[in-house]
């Protein structure tokens, strides 16, 4: 039988590539902010409810795997 499985990805981006979007700045308290609540839904509800996860630290020069479940 087939079935569904869902991964998360996550990807913390460095300062560099945090602050750019389409072309514009972000402000720093606004990506604060993003951050802040993106990491607390991965933690308090993403991780319990699919299937696998996995967390890359995406600040130097090659994506790092941080955490996963598998």
């Amino acid at each position: 039988m087939l079935g569904h499985k869902t991964l998360k990805c996550y990807i913390i981006a460095g300062p560099n590539g945090a602050g750019k979007t389409r072309g514009h700045s972000v402000p720093e308290d606004v990506i604060i902010r993003r951050y802040s609540r993106g990491w607390n839904n991965l933690q308090k509800h993403y991780k319990q409810i699919v299937d696998d996860w996995i967390i890359f630290d995406n600040s130097g020069d090659q994506p790092l795997i941080m955490e996963e479940k598998q």
